[in-house]
């Protein structure tokens, strides 16, 4: 009698969770970090994190196109003519979706780098797919938050926002409620560290603790130090 191949057969097809592992990390993250040791898993989250991003980009753009055809100054375009502004503004759109696609995949790749080279000096031997698909599975919280964030400012009329903090601030669940009004760098600086990023950066240390060798201080201590390095760089 021919016996069909488990998941544990050696040459057995790994089973495609789909869904499920990004859901797990979520409400079963123990689970989930048990999944992804076996049969690591990342490309589906990244795919939910660019699709959450493109919605949450594509809400926000009505009140961002309205502050910056009512606040030229904000894209240093005074004196300009309104195409040149809209020209500007559809350019300003492209590096936003560029950057919806490009910046998790970034994040992903050096997040993963990172983790694996503290492994590799612990003496560690979990393989760096490992750690890409906890970095991507982690963003999910922040898939989530930036989706709240979005749709908190699209119930609002594009006419009641009066910089980029207050498009930042719809949803006040992040740093840029303490940034000047009229300091877009500082604004985008500090509305990274919200509510749902630091959920994310919690899940890595408790995955990087759960796959490596070090102590739960020294993986928190890490996550935290990635999710100000990237704030700094995006």
């Amino acid at each position: 009698m021919r016996v069909s191949p488990t998941p544990e057969s050696p040459g057995a097809p790994a089973p495609w969770h789909g869904l499920r592992l990004p859901l797990d990390i979520l409400i079963a993250p123990a689970r989930a970090f048990a999944e992804i040791a076996v049969f690591p898993e990342w490309l589906f989250a990244y795919a939910i994190v660019v699709a959450s991003g493109g919605i949450a980009l594509a809400l926000t753009l009505p009140a961002v196109s309205h502050l910056v055809l009512t606040s030229p100054a904000l894209l240093d375009d005074v004196g300009k003519p309104v195409s040149q502004v809209m020209a500007d503004l559809q350019t300003a759109v492209y590096i936003d979706v560029a950057q919806v696609v490009f910046a998790p995949l970034f994040a992903i790749g050096v997040t993963a780098t990172i983790l694996t080279v503290i492994a590799r000096n612990k003496g560690a031997e979990t393989s760096f797919r490992v750690y890409l698909a906890l970095a991507s599975n982690c963003l999910m919280p922040t898939a989530i938050g930036s989706l709240l964030g979005a749709i908190a400012v699209a119930i609002h009329p594009p006419a009641s926002f009066a910089d980029f903090r207050a498009i930042s601030i719809a949803l006040p669940d992040n740093l840029a409620i303490f940034a000047a009004p009229n300091n877009p760098r500082e604004t985008d600086f500090l509305s990274h560290f919200d509510i749902f990023t630091v959920w994310s950066t919690i899940l890595l240390a408790f995955g990087f603790a759960a796959s490596t060798p070090v102590k739960f201080a020294t993986a928190l201590s890490v996550a935290f130090a990635i999710t100000f390095a990237l704030a700094l760089f995006n």
